[in-house]
């Protein structure tokens, strides 16, 4: 693999960030930004080639150029990038042998879809390394932490003003749920959306000066999606690093008393969430209409698409023709066709038990070390990962998030910044 692979003794030391990288950088920002505002549409399909996919292109394309013709040093990322390539390409190795395997069954067009699907994939989990390499600059660094602080206020900032201007979807997005009073900014998802807000939280919290204000602007946001599954995700991240942050000390005075302000301020967020949302609260743990049909979705799904193909499973992003073969969907144009609302399932159904294993190893090797760094060194980095890490796992149990391009953008995005050597945290 071209990054592990490659020599780097006689290339300079990465000693600034280039113009040309951050114009690069900044185009992968800004379409992060821009979201589905702008996409270019494939035929018979709901999805299509997104902004973020072209500017995702540009930006590997020229990295690589660079260290092709000498011009940046790899040694300074070398060993964390060699580690990432070993536990990635399994995966993708895998993937496409068991697509090519089923290519057969699909038929050109289908194959051709669920190919450019994995190859978009791939090319996104190389912006790890090359935001790792980015960074490797103390300008680089600290460009890349007010990119993301500038995603995520921006996006959270446009999606005020969307639910003042803009609250309705009805009749307005071909392909999109008609959401009403919900926060979606330029994602058009306010579960997708949600899930942003929650993972990119804590890491924008303690890139950001203003932390209660800011934490008061995010969470009223995440409130406003509407999303139970984003939610859940932010509990579910705020009861594992909490718990991760206590391990290593005794409860002292000092830490009863936070305790105690965090469960008043826990107590204060429940209330707030019962009334701005009564409907949605009332049903959230008994079987409102939208769970009915969530739970006999997956029954569904479990049956006619994951027990046939345990194993090795249809190929990647093969699940909509799949499905339509079994009957499930009809129609290739809505934006849901391509997984299960579970994530965990897409993956069992496109990738098998094998496929779903690899997919997860990286992300669970990486908690581990960063656990690990945690716990016997206290740092901070690792615990902003692991945040990020439950929320997005969490939320991913309900939502296709963890194939969502934008949201992989952002985490890994959020992982690189998380290697890096924490110099200069505020922006």
């Amino acid at each position: 693999m071209l990054f592990s692979a490659h020599s780097t003794e006689t290339i300079p030391p990465i000693t600034s960030i280039s113009p040309m990288r951050k114009w690069a950088l900044g185009a992968v920002f800004l379409s992060i930004i821009a979201g589905q505002i702008i996409r270019i549409p494939i035929t018979g399909q709901g999805g299509g080639i997104l902004a973020s996919d072209i500017a995702a292109g540009i930006l590997i394309l020229t990295t690589v150029l660079r260290v092709l013709f000498g011009a940046v040093s790899l040694h300074a990322i070398m060993r964390p990038v060699q580690v990432y390539s070993a536990y990635i390409l399994p995966f993708f190795v895998f993937s496409l042998g068991a697509l090519a395997i089923h290519g057969l069954l699909l038929g050109a067009g289908a194959f051709s879809v669920a190919l450019l699907y994995l190859i978009r994939l791939f090319a996104l989990s190389l912006l790890f390394p090359v935001f790792l390499l980015s960074g490797a600059a103390p300008d680089g660094r600290r460009f890349l932490r007010r990119g993301f602080v500038a995603i995520y206020w921006v996006l959270i900032a446009l999606g005020y003003g969307q639910i003042v201007l803009f609250p309705s979807l009805v009749g307005n997005i071909n392909g999109w749920d008609p959401h009403v009073n919900r926060m979606i900014a330029t994602w058009f998802d306010p579960n997708f959306f949600g899930a942003f807000i929650a993972l990119g939280m804590l890491p924008a919290l303690y890139y950001s000066r203003a932390k209660i204000g800011m934490f008061a602007i995010s969470f009223g946001a995440l409130l406003l999606t509407g999303s139970r599954s984003s939610w859940v995700a932010f509990a579910g991240a705020c009861a594992v690093t909490g718990f991760l942050a206590l391990i290593p000390v005794s409860l002292t005075k000092t830490w009863k008393n936070t305790l105690g302000i965090a469960l008043f301020a826990c107590t204060l967020c429940v209330l707030l969430v019962v009334g701005a949302f009564p409907d949605r609260v009332a049903h959230f743990f008994t079987h409102d209409p939208t769970i009915a049909l969530r739970a006999d979705a997956y029954r569904v799904v479990w049956h006619r698409l994951v027990e046939p193909h345990v194993v090795f499973g249809v190929g990647y992003n093969a699940y909509q023709f799949s499905a339509k073969n079994a009957g499930l969907i009809a129609d290739f144009s809505i934006h849901s066709r391509a997984g299960s609302d579970s994530s965990i399932f897409t993956l069992l159904v496109t990738g098998g038990i094998i496929g779903t294993c690899l997919f997860l190893m990286p992300i669970a090797i990486a908690v581990y070390w960063h656990g690990v760094q945690w716990l016997l060194r206290r740092r901070t980095q690792s615990l902003l990962f692991i945040w990020s890490a439950s929320a997005l796992f969490i939320h991913a149990q309900f939502e296709n998030s963890l194939l969502y391009p934008h949201l992989l953008i952002v985490f890994l995005l959020i992982s690189a910044l998380c290697m890096l050597r924490p110099a200069n945290v505020h922006i």
